[in-house]
């Protein structure tokens, strides 16, 4: 079939088995610039049951990304899949936020507004019972990164790989 005009605008996500059983949840697409040209970056995941960010290396409070800020605003969407009550998650989602590790838990479906150079995380899906859906969006074509190791306590630092979480466009 000859491509047409506007076929560009249109990305289906492939993922192979072996990917979609490493994974701690089941991404649905991941877009930004590198995959269509200008598109901002979106990512999109469900979490089922079981699926919880497992913490394997036994650390006390954290588990997932390292605090950092980015230049964009990012949004994180939490949503729930009950038609009956579509405010119900299903699930306890942790996050930190600001200098002080201030902690939130979301337990209903909520949308996270992060403003630009602004210091978040770590997040960890603490447990799910009902399946939701999880997105992502930053307000640019690439996102950028720069983590904030030094406000995390001493003893996690060393349990964490640098190479896992790097400084990008920053």
């Amino acid at each position: 079939m000859a491509e047409r005009k506007y076929d560009k605008y249109f990305y289906s996500y492939e993922r192979s088995r072996e990917v979609m059983e490493s994974e701690s949840h089941n991404p649905i697409v991941w877009l930004d610039d590198s995959v269509i040209k200008g598109c901002n970056t979106y990512y999109g995941g469900f979490f089922l049951p079981g699926q919880e960010f497992s913490n394997p290396k036994n650390y006390a409070w954290w588990s997932g990304h390292p605090p950092h800020i980015h230049r964009e605003a990012e949004i994180l969407f939490h949503i729930g899949t009950n038609p009956e009550d579509p405010s119900e998650l299903g699930a306890e989602v942790v996050i930190y936020m600001g200098p002080e590790l201030e902690r939130h838990v979301i337990n209903r479906s909520t949308v996270v507004y992060i403003p630009p150079n602004f210091i978040h995380c770590p997040w960890n899906v603490a447990r799910t019972w009902k399946p939701w859906i999880h997105l992502e969006f930053h307000q640019s074509a690439l996102p950028s990164e720069k983590g904030y190791w030094q406000i995390l306590p001493e003893d996690i630092v060393p349990k964490i790989s640098k190479e896992e979480f790097p400084d990008r466009r920053y």
